[in-house]
């Protein structure tokens, strides 16, 4: 807002008395008023920019995130991946968590979605995941699933990402464990194709 059109909000005795850059104290007051609005309105000027995760500022994605109920996965990927592999590669990882929000949003409570969060919050794929797991007897295993993670992800800092989606995400029924090897072929798996969707994060 710039001082023209601040003056015409004041009274009347103002307006009359305003003589633009005379040096009086009401030009310098709204001068300095001027200048405190500038950055509020540069952001107004600019507010798509925030709403888009490859393009809002670092210090926005943790807040953004929580509009999709990923905050939690936000801050442990700051945690974890900004001490283990640099801020850059943490930045890149959230913001395509949040471009992915919608479609993760849609698929949460199913395999294919806690294999596509996965995949997202860490920037891998080869996930699976077995609903069915057999018993010695040749039964189910009921209310378990297993989910097998590529050696790619068998790094602590992705098997502590993991652990933590795993248990502030799957359903809360569920027993969930997560095995580090590659699965049987006997196995009925869920790789995460959800209908329509790639499961590649990139």
């Amino acid at each position: 807002m710039k001082r023209a059109d601040i003056v015409g909000l004041l009274p009347d005795i103002y307006q009359i008395s305003w003589q633009p850059d005379d040096g009086n104290a009401l030009d310098g007051l709204l001068h300095v008023m001027e200048d405190l609005q500038a950055p509020v309105e540069e952001t107004l000027a600019q507010l798509e920019r925030y709403l888009n995760a490859y393009d809002s500022p670092d210090r926005f994605l943790a807040f953004l995130a929580g509009w999709f109920y990923l905050r939690g996965i936000a801050l442990m990927q700051q945690r974890i991946y900004g001490e283990t592999s640099g801020w850059a590669v943490e930045q890149g990882l959230l913001r395509h968590l949040i471009a992915e929000a919608m479609s993760l949003i849609r698929w949460r409570g199913t395999c294919c979605g806690l294999i596509r969060l996965v995949s997202v919050a860490t920037g891998l794929n080869g996930y699976s995941l077995c609903e069915a797991v057999p018993t010695g007897d040749g039964g189910v295993q009921p209310f378990f699933i297993q989910l097998f993670i590529p050696e790619d992800a068998r790094r602590p800092e992705h098997r502590a990402m993991i652990q933590y989606i795993i248990r502030t995400q799957k359903p809360a029924h569920l027993r969930c464990e997560i095995v580090a090897n590659d699965p049987p072929s006997r196995l009925v798996l869920c790789r995460g194709e959800c209908p329509g969707r790639a499961v590649s994060p990139a």
